[in-house]
């Protein structure tokens, strides 16, 4: 079974996406819910990506554990993560996480049970994303060449690493809107590229060489 929240962030409306125990989706109000169109994926718990990413490396707490990490310290924070009306813990963990990163803290993404569904291939992509450091930027072909690396690979498609970004089923916390052109430009965002332009300014990084494609103009929120 699944679970969904809205969430109104300053930048526009998200809505949380779980089933019973893990953190399946976090979509933007302009983008659809990919999530139920695989359930059979997600509810087997055996699927490529489930609870585990290839290198081991996914939460580093769930459900209670989560909830003592995430609860009573935010500024915005909604205080213990509690079960109600019968929807998983995992809802309030979220949103209190976000209530946290929106309040300017910089809570740890790992401590939320992730479990974003792609391949081996994406998830490696998105791997690489949670390490890029609040506030910093990172290009395509940086996440390229680490990730061509560990595939022991000489070089990978520049194309391949831009849709496994641009595919993230959880942004704003694997942080997506931190990957950039090589030149500055902000490129593509499932939340639109304002949403972009305002998360990657909350998080105060250094937008001034960075650039909007053209014909576009950011709006700050």
């Amino acid at each position: 079974m699944f679970y969904y929240k809205m969430y109104q962030s300053p930048f526009g409306r998200l809505t949380i996406v779980c089933d019973e125990t893990r953190l399946l989706e976090l979509v933007p109000e302009t983008q659809e819910r990919t999530v139920q169109e695989k359930p059979d994926a997600v509810r087997a718990g055996n699927n490529k990506c489930g609870v585990a990413w290839p290198d081991g490396r996914l939460s580093k707490a769930v459900n209670g554990e989560a909830a003592s990490a995430l609860s009573g310290t935010g500024k915005a924070g909604r205080g213990k993560t509690a079960d109600r009306d019968g929807e998983p813990p995992v809802l309030e963990q979220a949103a209190t996480w976000l209530d946290r990163y929106f309040a300017g803290e910089k809570p740890d993404p790992c401590r939320l049970p992730l479990a974003p569904q792609g391949s081996r291939f994406r998830q490696m992509v998105w791997q690489e994303l949670l390490k890029i450091p609040y506030g910093k930027t990172t290009t395509y072909g940086e996440i390229g060449r680490i990730v061509a690396k560990r595939l022991h690979k000489e070089k990978m498609s520049a194309q391949a690493v831009g849709g496994a970004v641009g595919h993230n089923p959880i942004p704003v916390i694997i942080p997506c809107h931190r990957v950039v052109g090589s030149s500055g430009s902000l490129t593509g965002y499932a939340g639109g590229l304002d949403m972009k332009w305002n998360l990657l300014r909350h998080e105060k990084a250094d937008t001034d060489r960075l650039f909007m494609p053209k014909g576009k103009a950011a709006v700050t929120r």
